[in-house]
Order: structure tokens, then C-alpha cells, then sequence
């Protein structure tokens, strides 16, 4: 087995044992974000999920962010959040501003 696809191995056997921890799902939320930032070599990520009873998507785990700028972040992801909710799916980019899935 290569050494990626034993880091990718290693990884997702981390984020299964965090989801059966039963532990505090903020702190999940975060080791999650954290392992798949660091798999991925991500500069910046943040998790957003959807809360059903305001009809809004929130940020529940923030890497490499300063939460005071993390509104402006969303705003300049826009696309990719609109993308996300819309379609229902997740997505995962190793470099947002040059995927052509969000070219304008």
C-alpha cells in the first residue's frame, strides 16, 4: 500500500473511531475538521451545517480562521456555500480558487 493511501487509511480509521466516541459533537466536529485538513494539506476550512429549525446553515468547526473575518470568508465562498446547499452534497476542494467548479 502506498503512503498516501495508508495516510488516507489511517485518517478515515481516526474519524471513524471519533464518530463512535460518543463524545461532545463540537469537539468531534473539530478533531474531524482538523485530521481532514491536515490529510488534505489545507490552509483554511471550516464545516458548516444546517440547522432545520431557522432554515440557515451555521459554522460549527473553524481551522486556520479568525473568527472576525470569518463572515468575510463565507462571503467570498459564497458560490461554493450556495453549491453545497443547494445540491445537498459535500464538497472538498484542494484549491477553491482555481477549481472550475466555481469559476465565475
Amino acid at each position: 500500500m502506498s503512503d498516501d493511501r495508508l495516510n488516507v487509511s489511517t485518517t478515515c480509521l481516526a474519524l471513524d473511531d471519533l464518530a463512535a466516541s460518543g463524545g461532545n459533537p463540537e469537539e468531534i466536529l473539530d478533531s474531524w475538521l482538523e485530521l481532514v485538513a491536515q490529510q488534505m494539506d489545507s490552509e483554511r476550512a471550516f464545516i458548516m451545517l444546517y440547522d432545520s429549525n431557522f432554515d440557515e446553515l451555521n459554522v460549527f468547526a473553524v481551522r486556520h480562521i479568525d473568527p472576525n473575518t470569518l463572515f468575510t470568508t463565507a462571503e467570498v465562498s459564497q458560490t461554493i456555500i450556495n453549491s453545497v446547499y443547494e445540491e445537498e452534497k459535500p464538497i472538498l476542494s484542494t484549491n477553491a480558487i482555481d477549481d472550475p467548479r466555481f469559476a465565475e
